[in-house]
């Protein structure tokens, strides 16, 4: 198992907090498979929690021009070797958490890469382009 200190100086966490602060940029949302892409742009703060260990997002954006707002917690279980969340949003399932994880190799990070189950979750439905995000800070 690989040490939470060192996983902080120069591994998977560190790449976490690499996300801390605030970012804006498009996002899509499709509500069909085949639909055409519902465009907004998402707001987005991320801070570090419990020393390091979590990151917490929290954003807001719209789709078809109604406000959502959501949370989700981004971890690196060093047991499991694999990356985890759970979010919770006004949008996606209601009350229900949603739970995502997966495997991603060092450098870079991509977190909409890491999560794959995420996507196949929500079977096409509600899943979001991350991969054409361009994000500013």
């Amino acid at each position: 198992m690989e040490d939470f200190r060192e996983s902080l100086e120069k591994g998977y966490h560190k790449q976490l907090m690499a996300l801390e602060g605030s970012w804006e940029g498009p996002t899509k949302t499709w509500l069909q498979p085949d639909a055409e892409a519902d465009e907004s742009i998402n707001k987005s703060t991320f801070r570090s929690v419990l020393d390091g260990r979590f990151a917490l997002q929290e954003y807001e954006d719209t789709v078809n021009s109604e406000p959502h707002v959501g949370v989700t917690i981004f971890g690196y279980n060093l047991d499991a070797g694999r990356f985890e969340f759970a979010w919770v949003d006004s949008f996606h399932a209601g009350t229900s958490i949603m739970f995502s994880e997966g495997n991603c190799e060092l450098p870079p990070w991509r977190p909409w890469e890491a999560f794959p189950t995420a996507q196949a979750a929500l079977t096409g439905v509600g899943v979001r382009s991350y991969r054409s995000r361009t994000l500013t800070r």
